[in-house]
């Protein structure tokens, strides 16, 4: 399935850990996953661009057996072909996605995925865990970024490294005896600090009243 999306969306999926799609707001009864590439990527470079300045086509797995029971609808010509999902049910289909829904197109091309303003913030990051954001910060950014937040916030590293796929850069990092990532994800485009134990959230939210205190 694909869907046409804008900036904000997108970063509420982001947020989401690329596995689910907000809820819909009261204006926006019916969510429109569309059946092909070819038309996502029209409605994105012709709707999304000029309405709020960048489009981006997302592509995402759904049982079989849950979407057996809407029908595919012709809104023009053969490829034009899309679902209507009414908003009661978005939870349900979110429950039944496969795997991680994916960026494949963005208008204007070479678009990057803008992170929101105003940092730090608390942002639900991959595992479903609360992580303290800090900046934008790009992997070819992160060891400057990282020593920096590290001195700043008084961690101690324990180690760093970057997965096989090139996509995340971390580092696993200290503070006051609970366990952090410290990681910069290549699609957040966000340097952020995650406690790897629920005993690391109250540590966490310590640093992020520390940190919100401090002028720079």
């Amino acid at each position: 399935m694909y869907r046409p999306t804008g900036p904000k969306e997108l970063e509420l999926v982001a947020a989401s850990g690329w596995r689910r799609w907000p809820p819909r707001l009261p204006e926006q009864p019916i969510f429109y996953p569309v059946t092909n590439q070819d038309y996502a990527e029209q409605i994105a470079r012709d709707w999304n661009v000029p309405e709020s300045g960048a489009g981006f086509v997302l592509r995402f797995n759904v049982r079989r057996k849950f979407m057996e029971r809407f029908e595919i609808h012709k809104v023009g010509s053969e490829t034009h072909t899309e679902w209507w999902i009414p908003a009661e049910d978005l939870e349900e289909l979110n429950d039944n996605i496969v795997g991680k829904i994916d960026v494949v197109a963005r208008f204007p091309i070479g678009t990057d995925i803008v992170c929101p303003a105003g940092f730090p913030r608390w942002s639900p990051m991959k595992s479903g865990a609360r992580a303290l954001v800090l900046q934008p910060c790009t992997i070819s950014e992160f060891a400057e970024s990282s020593g920096r937040w590290i001195e700043k916030l008084g961690l101690q590293a324990v180690s760093e490294g970057i997965t096989s796929d090139g996509v995340t850069a971390m580092m696993t990092v200290t503070y006051r005896g609970e366990l952090f990532w410290l990681a910069t994800d290549i699609w957040l485009n966000e340097l952020a600090l995650e406690p790897q134990s629920l005993q690391g959230d109250a540590a966490a939210a310590e640093l992020f009243a520390v940190f919100s205190g401090r002028p720079d």
